[in-house]
């Protein structure tokens, strides 16, 4: 039995030119219909974990993450990374920077979770210090 996961740290966080530069396709994004992805989330044992489902040709720009969490992806997607874009197929788990933005563009059904320790009680409160952002989170219309 072999173990195709990807393991990888994502380069630096997004820099302020990069976040210049991601803003007119995120703008775009935003005026586009909207597609509704899923959003599982849960507390346990002092790790938040976030899971969605990208589906086939939907692309999600997430908010800037302000601290280091652990993401997985699986599927095919492309992702935005340091300025650049990364097709990935299969597994990946990245030990990913704080101060970060990604976009991702799934070719196929994507799943991407994000984990991190927390010391919060609440759904709210985990999403609270990971962004500050909340309010662009699909998670809070559920």
């Amino acid at each position: 039995m072999t173990c195709d996961v990807a393991i990888a740290e994502i380069p630096p966080p997004t820099t302020a030119e990069e976040l210049e530069q991601l803003k007119p396709g995120i703008e775009k994004m935003m005026e586009a219909p909207q597609v509704e992805i899923k959003t599982k989330s849960f507390i346990h044992a002092g790790i938040y974990c976030r899971t969605c489902v990208v589906p086939k040709g939907v692309a999600l720009a997430g908010a800037l993450i302000k601290i280091p969490t652990v993401v997985t992806v699986s599927g095919d997607a492309a992702m935005t990374c340091a300025g650049k874009t990364v097709r990935l197929k299969g597994t990946h788990i990245f030990r990913a920077s704080a101060g970060r933005r990604q976009i991702f563009v799934a070719y196929e059904d994507t799943v991407i979770s994000m984990a991190f320790a927390t010391s919060a009680k609440t759904l709210l409160e985990a999403e609270a210090e990971f962004t500050d952002e909340t309010d662009l989170l699909m998670s809070r219309g559920e």
